[in-house]
């Protein structure tokens, strides 16, 4: 087998679907932001992005503490 093995969500079952939702909302507005045209747009797509970012690794980050 050449090349690199490809990693899949299934695989990674230390990951709980909560998060799993959050990594999906950010990549999702990440999308839209590359394809924005309008400045006004892209500004907009940041902040959501950044909030989106905060909470994801607030829930990351509460995870590991609690040794999940």
């Amino acid at each position: 087998m050449l090349g690199n093995k490809k990693k899949r969500k299934r695989d990674k079952n230390w990951i709980s679907a909560e998060t799993w939702s959050l990594i999906n909302k950010r990549r999702e507005i990440n999308e839209k932001k590359g394809a924005a045209r309008s400045q006004r747009l892209i500004e907009k797509l940041s902040v959501e992005y950044s909030l989106a970012n905060r909470e994801f690794r607030k829930k990351y980050t509460e995870g590991h503490e609690n040794g999940l």
